[in-house]
Order: C-alpha cells, then structure tokens, then sequence
C-alpha cells in the first residue's frame, strides 16, 4: 500500500512537471481531447487483471506500482471534476489530493496496529508467504518471514506442523556460489548486522537525519525570514504548507532518534515515517515553490526511504539471519 501511494505521488509531481515543460499541450487534436484520467483508468485496470490473473509477490508488487502510476494518473485532474468550467488549475485541488493521501495513508496505518494478530491470522499469513516460497524458492527472505510467523502459532495444532514441514521440505533453488545476485544480497545483509551495532553507524544515521531536518527547513528559509518582518507577514498556502510539514517531520525525525536507542525497530520506523511525511506533504509543496530543484529531493528521499525498507526487513528477520541460507 505504501508502494501504491508512492506511485502515486511521484506520478502526480511527474505529469505537473512535464506539463509545465511542454505548456500544457492538447492530445486529440481540435475537438478532441484525450484526458490523462483516462489513462489512469487504464493502468488501474491493468493492476486488477495482474492482481486477479497472476499469482506471487512479484506480482503483488508490479500491481502496486502500475495501480499506484494510475491513481495518481487518474486523480491529478480532480480539479476538472469538481468545478463547473473543468479547471484544471482551481488551486485548491493540489490541496484536496493530498488530505486524500494523508486520509488514506493513516486508515493504513489504522489498520497495521488497530491489534495484536490471532494465531490463526499468523497462520494464514504464512500460508500466503509459503505460497511465494513454491512459487519461487529463491526467496529466502520470505522462507524466514513465514518461519517467524508460525513460530508464533499454536505449535500443538496439526495444520501447523504440516506447514511446518512443508516450508523446510522446500530447498534453494540455486547455490549461492552460482547465483551473484544472491551473493551481492548475503554479503551487504553481513555488512549491515556487522556496522549497525557499531556506535560511529548508529551515530551517523543520528547525524544524516538530523541533517536532514535541517535542509527541509532550510528549503522552508524564505518563511523563516518573515519571522523577523511581521510587518511584511504574508504567506501563501504552499509556503506555509512547506514550513508546516517540515517542522512536523524534524519532530518524528526527533522522536524517532529517541526510540533508536532503545528500540531499533521502532526508531527506523520513526524514521521512516518521517520520510513518508516528507514525500507525502513536504515534497509537493517544495516542488510548488521550486519546481525543477524539487525533483532531486524527491529522488534523494526515495533512496533514503529505500535504505530504510532495507534495514526494517533486516532487522525484523534478525533472529534467523545468523544461519546459514542453506540451512534454513
């Protein structure tokens, strides 16, 4: 889901930026125009005939990102559908897209910690994750994934240990010795266990992020500076909007560095949020304010947020990672 609203995002700034390059041009010719929500529509539907037709995680993931592309397709021309002359530049439109994102995304987020899961709701979701095994037995991540989940399932119940028995019947498609790819992931999962519990590399995420923070509000300095000229203290809704986002994401960049120590997971996911926020809200403002330069932040923050994918899918495997690949 964060995939899909990422997607999304990116493609709204994407076509914005591209429009604005090309002086917003006409597709269709005269008397014809061929919307981009049209094309959106398209992609959707090609997202639901992968989900419906196509089995796996890869699968899962390509849907998310073709569905993403095309809701953020689809929705960038809400303005057309909500004033009477289809203006497409209304100004408020940017504004309602976005509480969409952020509505959207805290439902999500709802729902990821509205509970404790059943064992019965663990038993189901590494059934799914076995699914992916068979389908492709090279994922030994998610081999380690449903391993954790049915740890945590009533071991005296039969159907579990026949999953059980399924998971460690299915074996490594490849040596690792013969498969680089797999090689390249083993070697930097290594590096990782071995420098993160270093204090230098803990330090250094404090630092970067910290460091972060103060770019985001740096890019925000033209509204900082009317602080010292009250006289002249008028703000337009996108300055304002950046400042805002900025200030709330240095706070969850804070909170985050306090969990860090304690609890690393939950600190990383502090973290992430933090990113989320400033893709979700920071972004498009700056990108409102300065055009072309917002591109680099917005391609910056995606790697950032991708590092910490990373090192979240480490971490909560981090019981099983110390064995052998081969083994598990």
């Amino acid at each position: 889901m964060e995939t899909v609203f990422l997607s999304a995002v990116v493609t709204i700034l994407l076509i914005r930026f591209f429009l604005h390059l090309a002086n917003y041009p006409q597709i269709g010719g005269s008397g014809l125009h061929i919307a981009h929500m049209l094309w959106g529509g398209l992609l959707m539907l090609v997202a639901i005939i992968l989900l419906l037709a196509f089995l796996g995680q890869f699968t899962m993931r390509m849907a998310s990102v073709v569905g993403g592309i095309g809701f953020g397709t689809f929705i960038d021309e809400l303005g057309k559908f909500i004033t009477h002359d289809n203006n497409y530049f209304f100004e408020p439109t940017i504004a309602l897209i976005y509480i969409i994102f952020v509505l959207l995304f805290l439902f999500l987020r709802f729902l990821e910690r509205r509970r404790v899961l059943s064992e019965q709701e663990y038993l189901e979701n590494a059934l799914e994750l076995i699914k992916g095994v068979i389908l492709d037995s090279r994922e030994i991540d998610q081999k380690r994934q449903a391993q954790n989940l049915l740890e945590k399932c009533d071991q005296a119940d039969p159907v579990t240990a026949s999953l059980q028995h399924l998971l460690q019947s299915i074996s490594v498609s490849a040596p690792f010795d013969e498969n680089i790819f797999a090689q390249v992931k083993q070697r930097v999962r290594r590096w990782y266990q071995k420098f993160f519990h270093n204090p230098w590399f803990s330090w250094g995420i404090v630092v970067f992020f910290i460091g972060l923070s103060f770019v985001g509000l740096y890019r925000s300095s033209d509204v900082l500076s009317l602080f010292f000229r009250l006289d002249e203290f008028t703000l337009s809704y996108p300055e304002l909007g950046q400042f805002a986002s900025s200030i709330a994401s240095a706070l969850v960049v804070f909170v985050g560095i306090l969990r860090l120590k304690k609890h690393r997971i939950s600190g990383l996911r502090f973290l992430k949020d933090s990113v989320l926020l400033s893709i979700f809200l920071t972004q498009f403002f700056d990108f409102y304010n300065h055009q072309f330069d917002a591109l680099f932040m917005l391609i910056f923050n995606l790697l950032v947020l991708g590092v910490l994918e990373y090192m979240l899918s480490v971490e909560q495997l981090l019981p099983y990672s110390k064995k052998e690949y081969t083994k598990v």
